[in-house]
């Protein structure tokens, strides 16, 4: 009796996962995204602390003893723009208004433990 193998494909066969497009894409803006009033205006949004309230919120920064650098990891921003903040420079980035309310929560907060 023979064996006849013609009816066997031997080719062989690799199963592979499909490639994902893992290329992203980098933009990179060379000024700060703009917004526009109702007259066509360019608006920049620029955060500026008054001197009282660098004042009191460095103040409330040391009494939770919290760094410039500690606080800016917990807003996730850079530790320059605390300096900003705190240094009454103008700052666009944006995190003033995290700045003000994180650390008035967390005052709050330790307010009422003592």
């Amino acid at each position: 009796m023979s064996h006849n193998q013609d009816h066997q494909d031997w080719t062989t066969v690799t199963f592979k996962k499909p490639k994902v497009n893992t290329k992203k894409t980098n933009i990179t803006y060379t000024q700060p995204k703009l917004k526009y009033d109702d007259n066509n205006q360019e608006i920049i949004k620029v955060y500026k602390l008054s001197s009282q309230e660098i004042t009191d919120f460095t103040r409330m920064r040391n009494e939770l003893k919290l760094t410039r650098a500690d606080l800016a990891k917990k807003l996730c921003c850079q530790p320059n723009d605390i300096d900003y903040l705190e240094t009454g420079k103008a700052s666009n980035s944006g995190i003033g208004g995290k700045y003000k309310n994180y650390l008035k929560r967390e005052y709050d907060k330790l307010s009422k433990t003592i």
